[in-house]
């Protein structure tokens, strides 16, 4: 299992914000063939991109660990950064952050490829990070991959449903805002019923920074566990296949909010 530092890079990126090859604020535009131009090791120095785009670029472990990109979208939207082609036995991860360079999501699986997946609101600075976290000593190319896609409408959970008595009914695809606290409003429990069946992707975020955490369960109609996810993290994520027909589930549960009220997105969708 791989222990992960993610934001060694951004601060590096905050301390210093190099000139050159760039627009005058220290970003680099991005070249007509969209292959990564070099120093963009920093947010200082990150490279502006179009989305939906494609990107190749390479980094090294000893040398140049970190590849920051620059975006912002026209349109709310959903938008998918994948990141692949790595070589073989390389482990490069990928992180999401916004304009405060907050971070928003990491996909850190310890193998070749990495994939995030946000709905992201227009006008907004975002920053994607490549990072070799093992390279083995030597350089290895990539390619990434941005897509978006309409945004789904918001929706807002209505108390009370903290049981699953009275269970609070949605339907996917689902982008959901609740709030949960550790002393009057422990769980939400959420019911739904899929259209197909398919591998479904169901987040839970929108508490990054903070040390508050919330775990993620999945149950189908017979109270069997099909997926949790209940690491000491700032993002839960379930990916697991649901059946057509089939009631489910989905809980968040408060495991420590210091006695305050916090706000979550409930995301759950068809997985890429």
């Amino acid at each position: 299992m791989h222990t992960r530092t993610v934001c060694l890079g951004i601060l590096i990126g905050l301390l210093t914000a190099c000139g050159g090859g760039g627009s005058g604020d220290g970003t680099i535009n991005p070249p007509d063939d969209f292959t990564e131009i070099e120093p963009n090791n920093d947010t200082g120095n990150a490279m502006v991109i179009n989305v939906p785009e494609t990107v190749t670029g390479s980094v090294n472990l000893l040398s140049d660990e970190f590849d920051y990109f620059i975006f912002t979208l026209n349109q709310a939207g959903t938008v998918t950064i994948d990141l692949r082609g790595a070589d073989a036995n390389m482990d490069l991860d990928l992180a999401l952050y916004d304009q405060t360079v907050t971070l928003i999501a990491i996909s850190a699986s310890g193998t070749q490829n990495e994939q995030i997946e946000r709905q992201l609101d227009a006008g907004v600075v975002y920053y994607i990070e490549v990072e070799a976290f093992d390279t083995l000593g030597q350089s290895s190319s990539y390619t990434l991959d941005i897509a978006v896609s309409a945004a789904t409408p918001v929706t807002t959970e209505v108390e009370p449903n903290n049981s699953r008595g009275n269970a609070f009914a949605v339907t996917i695809p689902l982008h959901l805002t609740g709030s949960v606290n550790d002393t009057t409003d422990n769980t939400d429990i959420f019911i739904l019923t899929p259209n197909q069946t398919a591998t479904y992707l169901i987040d839970l975020q929108g508490f990054a920074g903070s040390t508050l955490d919330l775990d993620l369960i999945v149950f189908d109609q017979n109270l069997a566990l099909v997926g949790g996810s209940g690491g000491p993290g700032q993002f839960e994520s379930i990916t697991t296949q649901l059946a057509a027909g089939v009631l489910y589930y989905v809980t968040v549960a408060v495991i420590d909010t210091s006695g305050a009220t916090f706000t979550y997105d409930l995301i759950i969708d068809v997985a890429p």
